[in-house]
């Protein structure tokens, strides 16, 4: 993409390394774009950074960068995909018509991104005879276990993250690195894109079910969908979806399929989520206000909504312990 002033050009983990290592400072604004508590994902804390050490994993990893005039080199997007072997699409021989296999849609895992990455980094080793890295963080990923043994060649993709620096929103780069992932995905011979979306507005309603809150049109939030066991495959252009990043990839062709409740699993002692959350919990489960009106009969734990959190946390005080497990929404572009 070229400029007066410069050019945009893409870059992988393996054809550029270089530019990866200042991508890990936390303080870079990529990852000032995720919530703090985000570091006790055990899963995608152990996998994504083990993403970019492997040949053919780090083709999957982007960087968009901007060179201006002067030749200088800003990052300005990241994407995080990967490649992976996907038996029921296979069973339809990568079917062009994906929307006529709903089946095959809804065999994508209930564990999301957490899922996901395990089941392609693992499955790239097998296809190299290498050892697994690691057993299963989550109850999705236990079952997902003899999938992740397989060592078939990847038949679908599926995007992890994208993210965009900050000074640099409002251009089309989050487009363009969907549309970016879409044509590698096809230059690899792959069937498929699919994401386990986070939606980015749903942090701002985090006791609205995660069904209702996908079914929410643009202009009309806060409106309960009535017809919303009819499916997912209602949401189009036609009425595009109230959440930004939804709707950007129903807008670039992308199809909801269903939600992935436990597609993130974030895990801290109470030292850690005080770090995280800035919130002091013994004094919640002194008897506080915010206890008080979210304290249900016969209820052992507490719900707390978080800063950016998808959902409440649920805070046990007797056993001073937390379970945030956040919901993504799956879909699929096709590639034909």
């Amino acid at each position: 993409m070229q400029h007066e002033t410069g050019q945009y050009q893409f870059f992988t983990a393996q054809s550029r390394p270089d530019l990866w290592p200042v991508l890990d400072d936390p303080d870079h604004p990529f990852n000032a774009a995720w919530p703090a508590y985000f570091e006790g994902n055990k899963t995608g804390d152990f996998y994504l950074q083990r993403l970019i050490n492997y040949d053919y994993l780090a083709r999957f990893q982007h960087v968009m960068v901007w060179k201006n005039c002067d030749g200088k080199e800003t990052p300005v997007a990241c994407g995080h995909s990967v490649p992976f072997f996907w038996p029921e699409l296979d069973a339809v021989k990568g079917c062009s018509d994906l929307a006529s296999h709903a089946d095959v849609l809804h065999s994508l895992p209930d564990g999301g991104f957490d899922t996901m990455i395990s089941r392609a980094v693992e499955q790239h080793l097998i296809r190299q005879g290498l050892p697994p890295l690691s057993a299963p963080f989550t109850e999705d990923q236990v079952r997902d276990t003899v999938i992740r043994q397989r060592s078939n060649p990847p038949n679908a993709l599926s995007a992890l993250s994208v993210v965009v620096n900050p000074d640099h929103r409002s251009k089309g780069l989050a487009e363009r690195v969907i549309e970016h992932m879409k044509e590698i995905a096809r230059e690899e011979s792959l069937h498929v894109l699919v994401v386990p979306l986070r939606p980015t507005r749903k942090a701002d309603f985090p006791t609205t079910e995660i069904i209702d809150y996908v079914f929410w049109t643009h202009g009309q939030k806060n409106k309960r969908d009535a017809d919303s066991t009819k499916g997912f495959g209602r949401i189009s252009t036609i009425n595009p979806p109230f959440d930004p990043w939804i709707r950007k990839h129903v807008l670039l062709g992308g199809k909801v399929i269903k939600v992935a409740r436990n597609s993130m699993a974030v895990e801290g002692d109470m030292a850690q989520w005080e770090e995280w959350t800035g919130i002091n919990f013994k004094d919640l489960a002194s008897g506080s206000e915010v206890v008080k009106g979210n304290w249900k009969q016969g209820q052992s734990w507490v719900e707390i909504c978080l800063p950016g959190g998808l959902v409440p946390l649920k805070y046990y005080p007797e056993e001073e312990r937390f379970v945030y497990t956040e919901p993504n929404v799956w879909l699929y572009h096709d590639l034909k």
